[in-house]
């Protein structure tokens, strides 16, 4: 299954974005990223945002974006965070024992209320003290903001 058939499936992601007719640019993007076919608006979206011809054939391994404030950057990075999480296998490329990690990184203006500074370093203090950054199978979630100062 790819991320496109995830959102259609009634069992994985369909419901999750409430007007669809709004996530066309994002659609076109997902597409782009795993290198799947697009249509003929998505080829034209992705021709005017990236300047380049060629449409992709293979999935990319580094996208970066530039999208500004209320843009879905965070629901669409959440989204693609969770299906890799979910649909890859990652057994081949870890050792025995080993659990795979998503982390998703994300700049801000300044810290906020989980990026405690200390002696100058950031920690995420609060989820820390708290136990919330154990899951229950002993693998770790982790959320890193870069501060710009």
């Amino acid at each position: 299954m790819n991320i496109v058939q995830a959102l259609d499936d009634p069992t994985v992601f369909r419901g999750v974005i409430r007007d669809r007719s709004t996530w066309g640019a994002w659609g076109g993007f997902l597409k782009a990223l795993f290198g799947l076919s697009m249509d003929d608006t998505e080829a034209e979206t992705f021709r005017a945002c990236t300047g380049r011809v060629t449409l992709p054939t293979a999935a990319f391994a580094v996208a970066w974006l530039v999208i500004g404030r209320r843009g879905g950057k965070s629901f669409a990075l959440a989204l693609i965070a969770v299906f890799l999480a979910c649909f890859v296998d990652y057994r081949p490329y870890l050792a025995t024992g080993e659990r795979a990690t998503i982390v998703i990184v994300g700049g801000r203006p300044a810290p906020g209320p989980c990026d405690l500074p200390v002696r100058g370093r950031h920690h995420a203090g609060r989820a820390r003290a708290a136990g919330h950054d154990r899951r229950r199978d002993g693998g770790r979630a982790a959320a890193h903001h870069a501060g710009f100062h």
